[in-house]
């Protein structure tokens, strides 16, 4: 059996470990009980983050607008505007398109890849249907709206979760970034990603 005195050292080295606890801990668990689980003295997200589609949709919005406002300039003095040069010239919209690229790094080579090619096009005046034609001949559908893609990717991407059915619905009827989808965290693929930056850019492209 252990001596009172080793007991005692064990409860004093427990409250030592309480103590040494940063406050910002504290704070948390005090603050977001639920959404964090405790693994030794530290503590780890349990619930994904629920604001990126809106700050993805954010960015894209923002992005839009810059890019319609360099064209007028441009027109204005009269002279062409090319996506490439804008990107080294503009500061701003560089900052975007960067963080765009380290969000989306699995697939962003890829898309781009799409947006220099012919074919990837828009089917209506709205950029919100398109089409892609794939090496193989087969020609994949995509909505922007309702947002949606035919391709493997897309469909493996939105049922590879069975929990995201379970989550709390999104807030908003339509976004840039998810269209229509109820989705927190809308599945997307490659097809989709390069749709919605060339519909972005279309002023330029």
């Amino acid at each position: 059996m252990e001596s009172q005195t080793e007991i005692h050292n064990t409860k004093a080295n427990n409250h030592n470990e309480q103590e040494i606890l940063p406050s910002s801990s504290q704070f948390i668990r005090e603050n977001t009980e639920g959404d964090l689980i405790r693994t030794g003295n530290d503590y780890t997200l349990k619930k994904s983050c629920t604001k990126i589609r809106s700050v993805l949709s954010n960015l894209i919005s923002i992005l839009e607008e810059k890019i319609k406002n360099a064209k007028l300039d441009a027109v204005r003095e009269s002279r062409e505007l090319r996506l490439n040069e804008l990107l080294l010239s503009d500061s701003s919209i560089g900052d975007i398109w960067l963080g765009l690229s380290f969000l989306f790094h699995n697939v962003w080579d890829s898309a781009m890849s799409l947006m220099d090619s012919n074919v990837l096009y828009p089917t209506n005046s709205s950029y919100q249907l398109w089409e892609c034609t794939l090496e193989t001949g087969k020609v994949l559908h995509l909505n922007l709206h309702i947002w949606h893609c035919n391709c493997p990717q897309f469909t493996y991407n939105a049922f590879k979760n069975p929990h995201t059915f379970l989550q709390e619905k999104y807030h908003k009827k339509w976004d840039r970034w998810g269209g229509k989808c109820v989705s927190q965290h809308p599945p997307y693929c490659v097809h989709l990603l390069a749709a919605s930056l060339y519909a972005t850019c279309r002023s330029i492209m």
